[in-house]
C-alpha cells in the first residue's frame, strides 16, 4: 500500500467520498497518493449535464 501513487475510480461517491470513501481510506495509509476521477467517465457526467434542459 505505501507503494501506491495514483488512485483512480469512476468518481462514485463510495469511491471518492472524502471521509469513508475508498480513496479517502488509501489516503490515510499514504498520504502522498494522487487521486483521479476517471476522464471517460467524467466526460460522461459533461456530456449528460449539458444536454440537460435549463432550470429557471
Amino acid at each position: 500500500m505505501e507503494k501506491f501513487t495514483g488512485f483512480t475510480s469512476d468518481g462514485a461517491s463510495v469511491m471518492m467520498g472524502k471521509r469513508t470513501g475508498v480513496a479517502a481510506r488509501l489516503k490515510e495509509i499514504n498520504p502522498v497518493l494522487l487521486n483521479v476521477h476517471c476522464i471517460c467517465h467524467r466526460l460522461a457526467l459533461a456530456c449528460t449535464d449539458s444536454s440537460a434542459p435549463a432550470r429557471i
